[in-house]
């Protein structure tokens, strides 16, 4: 199970997975990331990164048999740091 937060974290779980995938691990792959980044941007600045970090989920699904999981924060703007 990997936990993102951040785009910058995506690429590090990818290959983790990648490596998983490899190594035929049995182990179930789960990745846990911001609900937020499935929701359309609403006429506010859109993030440079939103697209790279959805293109990067969809290939962790489809290639290594990821299984997506939004999450959202516990404390609402605990994240907003």
């Amino acid at each position: 199970m990997q936990l993102v937060k951040e785009h910058v974290e995506v690429c590090s779980a990818m290959m983790l997975f990648g490596d998983l995938y490899r190594l035929r691990s049995p182990a179930k792959r789960i990745l846990l990331f911001p609900r937020a980044w499935l929701e359309d941007a609403t006429g506010e600045v859109a993030d440079p990164y939103l697209g790279t970090s959805r293109r990067l989920l969809r290939m962790a699904a489809r290639r290594y048999g990821v299984v997506l999981m939004p999450m959202e924060p516990i404390i609402e703007g605990a994240d907003s740091e």
